[in-house]
Order: structure tokens, then C-alpha cells, then sequence
């Protein structure tokens, strides 16, 4: 999160690094879910880590089945998924206002839900926590602090920013060691609204404003298209495998780093 969010949108997570020089005596212990190896190296800079020091596991888990399901029809193809598979599930969409559309679409079809954004109130989050809804439909800002056990479905009806992204937000599912799912409704118009996006949040000529390092935006734009890239190219074009044996493809390598073993599809019918 340091070198993402520090770059983009938190520059306070840089001053962090200021809390080694009140306290040099005491140990650092840098922890994170998701991380290439490039974004390895630069937190470790950016906490001032004298020498390189990294603990290492795959985030692949056995349990935890990774779907993309091609559809136009992703609010049909959602409804059919909830139906087909029990428990408590995450629906993550991309902004504010469809965080309630679709909350109030799976309260019409008897599937307790409630929704939740940066502007809300945490307390909506204890509902979905103690189970007394079954659903929860949220932008990214839902993350910080859950750890429920028995999710069982992670599902994205809009594409995530990047592969760090959708990993951090897929292992949400089955933290307690049971089969759970985590499922991209793919629809084809997908990858035209990713790139719009990297237009409309970084156009050419850019009024100039104090809150704003416009020097930074040629440097941010190109870093946000090439996630968005590469989350589109994973979920277009990855090999998703039915055996974990499989020879891992060069996405998968290039994101994981050390990781040998590419992640399984499960079929929901």
C-alpha cells in the first residue's frame, strides 16, 4: 500500500519512514497480501530497511476457485450465481451510485443485501459481519479491517484496477479453509471502459490546481493504463486451467514473482 497509494492517492503513507528515526531501536515488520517483486523492493526503500529482508508464500489457495464468466447479461448472470451458491458473498462494482442499484436489485429477488462506500457509516459493515445479511455490495473502499471467515464468493461485476487489486479483494473468500469462489463477470464492452476511464482521470490538458502535481500526470496516466492493461489481459486472455499442474502462462510469472502454480477454474453451473 505504501508504494501504490503513497504514489497516488495517500502521499502521507511516505511519511511513515519518520516513525525509524523517533524510534531506531525498535524492529519494522512491512506485511502485505498482495505485491510484485517491483513493489517489494520499493517498500522496503521507501521504509528505509537497511538490507533486503523478504518472507515469501504464494497467495494461491487451494480452496479458492477463480472464475471469469463471459456474459452481456451480468445482473442475470449474478442473480443465477447467488442462487446456485449458498453463504455469504462480496460484490465489489466500481462506484457509489450501482453499490445501491444493486442492492436494491437483489432485495426485489428476496437476497438479503446492503451496500457500502467511503461515505457510509461503518456500522453497516457489522450487519454483513455478525450474518444478519447475506450480501454485501461495495466499492473498494470495503476491505480494511474484514476478516470474516466463511465468505464464499467474492464477485466483481466490474473489472478491478489491477491484478494486485483483484487478488487482495478475491482473498476475501474462504479464509476458513472451505471451498469459496471468486468470479469477474467479463462483458466485452469492459476493456473500452477501463481505458476511458485512464482519459477521464487524466485528460491531456489538465487545469492547472494547487491539490494537483501536474508534472505527475504523463508519469500516472501511463501507470494506470498499464494496470488496467493487465487486468484486462488477464481476465481476456489467462489460461484458466482446471489443473493446477499446468504450465503457469508468462502473465501469471511476471505478477506472482516466485509463485510456480497458476490458479484453478471451477465451472458454477
Amino acid at each position: 500500500c505504501i508504494s501504490q497509494w503513497g504514489y497516488d492517492f495517500r502521499p502521507a503513507y511516505l511519511k511513515i519512514a519518520e516513525i525509524r528515526e523517533l524510534l531506531p531501536g525498535v524492529p519494522v515488520l512491512a506485511l502485505t497480501a498482495t505485491a510484485t517483486p517491483e513493489v517489494v523492493k520499493d517498500i522496503q526503500s521507501r521504509l528505509n530497511f537497511r538490507e533486503e529482508n523478504v518472507f515469501r508464500m504464494s497467495f494461491e489457495r487451494k480452496n479458492l476457485a477463480y472464475i471469469v464468466r463471459k456474459t452481456d447479461n451480468k445482473t442475470g448472470e449474478l442473480l443465477h450465481i447467488l442462487k446456485r451458491i449458498d453463504g455469504s458473498a462480496i460484490i465489489y462494482v466500481r462506484n457509489r451510485r450501482r453499490t445501491k442499484e444493486i442492492t436494491e436489485l437483489l432485495m426485489q429477488e428476496g437476497i438479503t443485501a446492503d451496500f457500502y462506500h467511503a461515505g457510509l457509516d461503518n456500522a453497516v459493515k457489522d450487519l454483513w459481519q455478525n450474518g444478519e445479511i447475506r450480501v454485501m455490495v461495495a466499492t473498494n473502499a470495503f476491505g480494511m479491517g474484514i476478516d470474516k471467515p466463511d465468505v464464499r464468493i467474492v464477485l466483481h461485476i466490474d473489472l478491478p484496477d489491477s491484478p494486485e487489486a483483484y487478488f487482495q479483494e478475491a482473498g476475501r473468500a474462504g479464509r476458513d479453509g472451505l471451498k469459496a469462489y471468486a468470479v469477474i463477470l467479463y462483458a466485452k464492452s469492459d476493456k473500452m471502459t477501463l481505458h476511458k476511464r485512464v482519459a477521464d482521470t487524466f485528460p491531456e490538458n489538465r487545469t492547472k490546481s494547487p491539490f494537483i502535481n501536474v508534472s505527475r500526470t504523463p508519469f500516472r496516466r501511463k501507470t494506470t493504463s498499464n494496470r488496467y492493461t493487465n487486468i484486462c489481459n488477464i481476465t481476456i486472455k489467462w489460461p484458466w486451467v482446471t489443473d493446477s499442474n499446468v504450465s503457469v502462462s508468462s502473465t501469471w510469472k511476471n505478477f506472482a514473482g516466485s509463485s510456480n502454480t497458476s490458479p484453478c477454474r471451477w465451472t458454477v453451473r
